[in-house]
């Protein structure tokens, strides 16, 4: 995500989405200035924010929600009109196991579309073997969602296992970009832009905008991105709200 472009998402959807996303315990941010007691990423790094989607999938609400609120940036980010429905640009949706596995299939289920489910284990030695469960034709364009993009690779990873079953990844939409060069990185990696619901340090303004976090818990998150952000968010962070 570019600086420029920015979030297509607008801000009431966000705040709705950031709200009940802390509020049922799926993305936090630690209070304490002890780093050491912050969530430890697959890179090592200790981050002062947490978003685990899975948390959610309990719950008929939250599901909704969360696949509601991605199809309203699907739509956006594909210019659907009156007389275009992502069924005319999309040919089948997929959610990246395990995390949007329960999501993916809300947002087919709702826009009445075809759906893909990448194995978790792509080793399997047994029955059906094929990396990519569901009916599809080579050729087809997928529209691809994760939880999150820290890093990019494990984006990267399914782009190419869509690509070596014959599919296309049109688009890959998250619901949250920590804005640590994950996104640019794909984008570099296979010209394929992520589109995100919320960004970190928007989020982090938001939440602090409704008195739903601390003083303490958004200087950790600008702590954070300090160091590991990318400059738009280091300056969105750090700008008065």
């Amino acid at each position: 995500m570019s600086a420029e472009r920015g979030l297509l998402l607008p801000e009431e959807d966000q705040v709705r989405l950031a709200i009940e996303l802390q509020r049922q315990g799926i993305f936090g941010i630690h209070e304490t200035t002890d780093s050491s007691q912050w969530t430890k990423l697959k890179s090592e790094r200790l981050s002062p924010h947490y978003l685990d989607i899975r948390k959610g999938i309990s719950s008929f609400s939250m599901r909704q929600l969360v696949a509601k609120s991605m199809i309203k940036l699907t739509e956006l980010r594909a210019d659907v009109g009156p007389e275009v429905d992502l069924i005319d640009i999309y040919d089948h949706i997929a959610g990246t196991p395990e995390a949007m596995t329960s999501y993916a299939a809300s947002i087919a289920d709702l826009t009445e579309m075809s759906l893909l489910q990448p194995r978790v284990a792509t080793n399997k030695t047994s029955g059906n073997k094929t990396p990519i469960l569901g009916e599809y034709e080579e050729g087809d364009k997928v529209a691809a969602y994760d939880d999150v993009v820290t890093e990019g690779q494990s984006k990267i990873d399914t782009i190419q296992a869509f690509a070596e079953a014959g599919l296309t990844v049109s688009d890959y939409y998250v619901v949250l970009d920590r804005e640590e060069g994950g996104a640019p990185h794909v984008e570099k990696e296979t010209a394929i832009e992520i589109t995100p619901a919320l960004g970190v340090s928007s989020m982090a303004r938001l939440l602090k905008a409704e008195r739903q976090i601390s003083v303490q818990q958004y200087d950790n998150v600008a702590r954070y991105l300090d160091q590991y952000g990318e400059d738009h968010a280091k300056e969105l962070i750090n700008s008065a709200i």
